[in-house]
């Protein structure tokens, strides 16, 4: 299960190399990068939540609810990982400090 969770994301972190990369060169050129390239790094993102739905699922079910139960307390009380998230296509395009994105 955790093999096949690490294949699904290491080919969606795969995928998302050039896209970001085009983000990057589009917001370098001219801004902001275009709505297609937020759109296409969006999708990617949600691809990555689905896996870990998907295999969140997968391990209720092999656990059961009492036993997955104290999996989810032990993973909650010992990691401080937090997902990054995008901000939707029509946030603000400056940073904390005013400068443009």
């Amino acid at each position: 299960m955790a093999a096949d969770w690490y294949t699904q994301m290491a080919a969606n972190k795969a995928a998302a190399r050039p896209v970001i990369q085009t983000a990057r060169s589009q917001a370098a050129a001219s801004g902001a990068p275009a709505p297609s390239t937020v759109s296409e790094l969006q999708a990617l993102q949600a691809q990555r939540e689905a896996i870990d739905a998907d295999h969140i699922q997968q391990l209720q079910v092999a656990f059961g609810p009492a036993r997955f139960g104290y999996l989810d307390i032990y993973v909650r009380a010992t990691t401080t990982v937090q997902p990054m998230k995008l901000p939707p296509a029509n946030a603000a395009t400056t940073l904390r400090d005013g400068r443009p994105r």
